[in-house]
């Protein structure tokens, strides 16, 4: 074959005839070739830092594994961290005397491997033990109300991180359709933000300035929505689920999107609509959070009820309540 066409996948075949009656035939070919993509320093597709893990059934083993493992690297092919890390984590079984390291470089990894082997600590690896009696803990999610966000928020994983990106970018494309507005002109407004790594990691999708709109609640909601729901995707894609998943106001919308109970799509529907009428509510409104017993609270608004009412009970001593300013 001319050397610029495709080589076909070399392919052989096997049988065996017994005298037991039984025919076997198998057919084996070979993988077709895979192409690494290796991302480079200051792509912004690349992981700033990996997680490598090893496990064994006694602390010996677990000794004597990391040794291998620095054998391998000092006479490792061309390999990248995220490969090694990968099938480090998902190729094995876990048992219960574990090790890991938090590494940037495969020289990094080395290096913390050998001060294991020579009996040091440091910070970015960690040792521990788990019964096999031991039930897994349970995780849970839980996602916040208006009042956390500002401006720039996840900024460094939008940059750094292809997961949190893709899912912010989807939202922000998604708010377009709704709303004909941009979601990441109010989260990172370039005109706002001075971030030590956007040298290293240029950016470019971030919107023309846009005055601070983050504070008003017609694009609050949508804001704080997407950034839990890219958060939460971006956990998963590490491989931590979820087993319970708890929110507070906008966030009980983000955690029954991620719960599945509705799409994204529709999930940005709500909370665009949501923040709409809460936008247009009269704009000499106030809600206050009070420390304080239901009681007292009721007591205290009594003589004016016509323009302050109870618009939450959280607690034993947590009230909220809402009127004219």
């Amino acid at each position: 074959h001319p050397e610029d066409e495709p080589q076909p996948a070399r392919i052989g075949g096997v049988s065996s005839f017994g005298y037991s009656g039984t025919n076997a035939h198998v057919i084996v070919a070979e993988p077709p070739p895979v192409v690494a993509a290796v991302a480079e320093v200051g792509d912004p597709q690349a992981r700033p830092r990996h997680l490598f893990t090893l496990s064994a059934k006694s602390q010996a083993a677990l000794a004597a594994y990391a040794q291998a493992y620095q054998t391998f690297l000092q006479t490792a092919p061309a390999i990248t961290l995220a490969d090694l890390c990968y099938t480090a984590h998902v190729g094995r079984s876990h048992f219960p005397y574990r090790l890991a390291v938090v590494v940037d470089s495969l020289s990094s990894l080395q290096s913390q491997l050998l001060a294991y082997d020579a009996g040091q600590r440091a910070s970015d690896l960690h040792t521990g033990g788990l019964s096999a009696s031991q039930p897994p803990p349970k995780i849970a999610f839980l996602f916040t109300g208006q009042g956390s966000q500002y401006v720039g928020m996840g900024r460094e994983l939008y940059e750094t991180s292809p997961t949190f990106r893709a899912t912010i970018d989807r939202c922000d494309r998604l708010f377009q359709q709704e709303t004909g507005e941009s979601l990441l002109a109010v989260l990172y407004p370039v005109d706002n933000l001075q971030s030590p790594v956007s040298n290293l990691y240029p950016v470019d999708n971030l919107q023309s300035p846009v005055s601070n709109l983050l504070d008003d609640t017609t694009y609050t909601q949508p804001a704080i929505f997407a950034l839990e729901v890219a958060l939460a995707t971006l956990w998963q894609s590490w491989g931590i689920q979820p087993d319970i998943l708890i929110g507070h106001s906008i966030g009980e919308l983000a955690a029954a999107c991620v719960a599945g109970v509705f799409s994204l799509e529709d999930g940005i529907k709500l909370v665009a609509a949501r923040g709409r009428l809460m936008g247009a509510l009269p704009q000499d409104g106030e809600m206050v959070a009070l420390l304080v017993s239901e009681a007292r609270v009721r007591q205290a608004i009594e003589p004016y009820t016509a323009e302050v009412s109870m618009a939450a009970i959280n607690g034993p001593a947590s009230v909220v309540i809402a009127g004219k300013r």
